[in-house]
């Protein structure tokens, strides 16, 4: 299926961006199209019509005159080509006229502690835009919109008509519309971790898209093999046939680069970023040991790393996470139904509660059972009875499955998740889920602080904005001693609200040790007050589990300095 997800809709630049590309452009724009990369990094070209492959490094760029047939195999400089640019985790493609030009060019993603991610657009040799992969790039609030299903299960001998009927009606989703992130697959690609014919289907049906696709492991894809099929990957033509190599699969997910950079790229599982929402592909099930009813099914230290993923790359900035994973909280993936297969213990779901309930964890999706588009597919991870941490439950959701016609059409914005459960068809089947968020409660309302200078007035650390540069215009900013001598600010909830996690967000162009040797402070009337303090720096993001009811949230230094505030966030209680 050939690539044609290129807008033709004008791409919103800045005019110095532009006036710059045409100024580097204009010399040879008569003779030549050119590949920019604009990133801060090294960068790969390839122009998949003819030989034109080049490093790029950071700033520079890589040319060829149209009329070389070897680059350009018509020799005419009106021919459509397409250009392959990537960088680290990071690939798109996009139309390039033979006489026109493309940039690879990045997104700071620095005020969400997250590293860039990258976009890619093309103009022509009159400097009209031909195509862009932006991707939600540069959007300002969350909508954040991506498809998921799981086990479609391509099987030698078997029907495998509905799971492409339904991956072909994802696929189209996200070709035809431009605001789909991308498709998630919650394992299971196969039946029996067949490479030759199973997962050559399944990459047949998500050709020409696999970089929009994010795709785990399951059980059937973590098949043993016997001596007879090991053998038979060694053999060419029909009679390896019989190849079954569960490594082959990890190391084809593995490899493959995506239209989001990856924030965190292990083997097999890995995580990114869609705006502020961070989403963990853990593969079979979290945990570091395997069931023991199924000894050859390994989760591959996954519990491990998701503990560490989440500490580094979401930490106390209170962000959305999503996480998906083949086993789920079914009866069938529990042992609870008539099978009786404990395919994960209570035990290993305890020691996931234990790493997940301090974050805010929106969804857990999974696979496995394999329910139609017209079951019910919202199933809570409850909080377990001996923990007291953590929300009452998780919201969690069986995707699929594709080999029964089936997946989910999800959208995350400020407030929401809407979750549609669609057919193979992409018709709604009338099952539908929504997850209300928390609600910043500091937002908007109203601050004060002991002073003000450099125009950074108290308001600026509720207005929602958390970036950390201060000429972004959303960082607050007190005089210096002696003229303050002991800076504080203060939001006022209007009303006694009961407090859960406050989150204050530091500083981060510089200055950020300024936010030292502070205190929290929290009351109803602003006459009795109860302190948390924090002796040391503080991070980029610090969080205070409050737990009481309180109206009033000041943070005050406890010496003399000037004090900076990002943002800060106050959530109720679970």
């Amino acid at each position: 299926m050939p690539d044609t997800r290129w807008s033709t809709l004008a791409w919103k630049q800045s005019l110095g961006l532009v006036a710059t590309g045409l100024c580097l452009l204009s010399p040879g724009l008569a003779s030549a199209f050119c590949v920019y990369n604009d990133t801060q990094t090294g960068a790969n070209s390839r122009v998949l019509e003819g030989d034109f492959s080049k490093d790029i490094p950071a700033g520079d760029n890589r040319c060829c005159h149209w009329s070389e047939k070897s680059c350009n195999p018509s020799g005419s400089r009106e021919a459509m080509l397409r250009a392959q640019l990537g960088t680290g985790s990071f690939t798109c493609v996009v139309a390039l006229q033979a006489g026109g030009y493309a940039r690879i060019q990045q997104e700071d993603r620095s005020h969400l502690g997250l590293p860039p991610n990258y976009y890619c657009v093309s103009y022509d040799y009159n400097h009209g835009l031909v195509s862009q992969s932006n991707h939600g790039i540069g959007a300002q609030t969350r909508n954040v919109r991506f498809l998921i299903t799981g086990d479609p299960q391509y099987k030698n001998g078997g029907d495998n008509s509905r799971a492409d009927r339904t991956l072909a009606s994802m696929i189209n989703t996200l070709r035809y519309n431009s605001q789909v992130r991308g498709v998630v697959v919650a394992g299971d690609l196969t039946q029996n971790s067949r490479t030759r014919d199973e997962f050559s289907w399944y990459k047949d049906a998500i050709s020409g898209y696999s970089r929009f696709v994010f795709d785990g492991l399951g059980n059937h894809d973590l098949i043993k093999p016997s001596v007879h099929q090991k053998t038979a990957c060694d053999i060419a033509g029909p009679g390896g046939q019989h190849c079954v190599d569960p490594g082959a699969i990890q190391d084809d997910l593995h490899d493959r680069t995506r239209a989001t950079v990856l924030t965190n790229r292990g083997n097999p599982h890995y995580s990114w970023d869609w705006h502020d929402v961070h989403v963990v592909q853990l593969n079979l099930f979290p945990a570091n040991e395997t069931a023991p009813q199924f000894p050859d099914y390994s989760p591959k230290g996954s519990l491990s790393f998701l503990q560490q993923d989440l500490a580094t790359y979401v930490g106390f900035s209170g962000r959305p996470v999503v996480i998906i994973q083949h086993y789920g909280f079914d009866d069938f993936s529990k042992g609870e139904n008539g099978y009786h297969e404990v395919w994960w213990t209570p035990e290993q779901r305890l020691a996931y509660w234990d790493v997940i309930s301090k974050y805010n964890v929106v969804a857990i999706f999974s696979g496995h059972d394999h329910r139609s588009a017209y079951d019910e597919f919202r199933i809570p991870f409850v909080r377990p009875a001996s923990r007291t941490s953590g929300p009452p439950s998780i919201p969690t959701f069986v995707s699929g499955a594709a080999t029964t016609g089936a997946f989910l059409d999800v959208q995350i914005d400020a407030a929401k998740m809407h979750i549609t459960r669609k057919d193979q068809d992409g018709n709604s089947s009338g099952r539908y889920a929504q997850v209300q968020f928390p609600v910043n409660m500091a937002r908007g309302k109203p601050t004060a602080q002991s002073s003000t200078d450099w125009n950074g007035s108290s308001s600026r650390a509720v207005d929602g904005n958390l970036n950390g540069h201060y000429f972004q215009n959303s960082i607050t900013h007190t005089r210096e001693s002696p003229m303050d001598s002991q800076p504080w600010w203060e939001v006022d909830l209007q009303s006694v609200q009961q407090l859960g996690t406050v989150l204050i967000h530091n500083r981060t162009d510089c200055c950020s040790a300024r936010l030292s040797n502070f205190k929290l402070m929290v009351s109803n009337d602003r006459v009795s007050w109860q302190e948390y303090p924090h002796p040391g720096q503080a991070s980029q993001v610090t969080g205070f589990e409050v737990n009481r009811s309180a109206r009033y949230v000041k943070v005050q230094l406890n010496g003399t300095g000037i004090l900076s505030l990002a943002e800060v966030q106050v959530f109720g209680m679970p």
